[in-house]
């Protein structure tokens, strides 16, 4: 039977219960500084099937663009484009960190990196 492990709300409990069904599929979309993905992955991977499991994680290489609504003049599509993607970098860096360390400690593997929109 495959299982599929949404973020619990609390992930840590969850983890520490023998009674937790192991997962097939992870699928993190949590905190977003370097210390709450890296718990969430440590935490998510304790309930992981062992030998494999597919993790879904959101918010990991992050690109913004802002596209004109045809209505705005250029330095204020500019000026737009910028703040997004300061937004998307402060939203992302951390998730992004905590994957590459996360890998290089042989805790996951990525196989695929995917954009949504």
């Amino acid at each position: 039977m495959t299982t599929a492990c949404f973020q619990p709300p609390h992930v840590a409990q969850a983890a520490s219960d023998p009674g937790h069904p192991s997962c097939d599929l992870v699928s993190l979309d949590g905190g977003h500084t370097f210390a709450a993905a890296m718990g969430d992955i440590i935490h998510m991977r304790q309930l992981a099937s062992k030998g494999f499991a597919l993790f879904v994680m959101n918010n990991v290489y992050c690109e913004g663009a802002v596209g004109s609504d045809g209505g705005s003049d250029q330095e204020e599509v500019q000026r737009r484009q910028l703040q997004q993607q300061a937004e998307l970098q402060d939203h992302c860096q951390g998730p992004t960190a905590a994957l590459e360390a996360a890998v290089r400690h042989g805790l996951v593997e990525v196989v695929k990196v995917g954009a949504t929109g």
